[in-house]
């Protein structure tokens, strides 16, 4: 045990290529007909090596691993996002900005009324913009 835990000290990303590695061949077994899938197997078996000992990756890497995943999921999605807007998504939109823009001017008003903190505004702006986009992904989601 105090081998794995040198190289997860020097080394974690071999535990990162190894859990992919595995996760892709367990994914692909058939079992009566039945696979899990590799995304799915690749999750659980990076579940499972994390229970060896806490992992540090360096912060560059987290950046670029961050933003493929990131890109991989707008390559997939924004294709069928933009696909699936037309009148009937518009009303949507139009409804959720008035109700993000409604909550955010009650929110800013009334900040300094009941000493909510100066963190108020960027919290009520996040959640203007969560607003936003449900409808949107939802609607992409079911037109698409």
């Amino acid at each position: 045990m105090s081998t794995v835990r040198w190289i997860i000290s020097t080394a974690p990303e071999i535990f990162l290529l190894l859990s992919v590695a595995l996760g892709t061949m367990l994914g692909r077994v058939l079992v009566l007909g039945f696979s899990i899938g590799t995304t799915a197997c690749t999750l659980v078996v990076a579940v499972l090596i994390g229970q060896l000992g806490t992992f540090t990756f360096p912060s560059v890497l987290r950046i670029i691993l961050f933003s493929l995943f990131v890109f991989t999921i707008g390559y997939r999605s924004g294709p069928e996002f933009f696909a699936s807007l037309n009148i009937r998504t518009l009303a949507q939109v139009a409804l959720a900005l008035v109700l993000g823009a409604t909550g955010l001017v009650i929110v800013l008003t009334f900040a300094n009324a009941f000493a909510l903190g100066p963190g108020t505004a960027s919290y009520a702006l996040g959640n203007v913009v969560l607003t936003v986009l449900g409808p949107i992904i939802v609607a992409s989601t079911i037109a698409g």
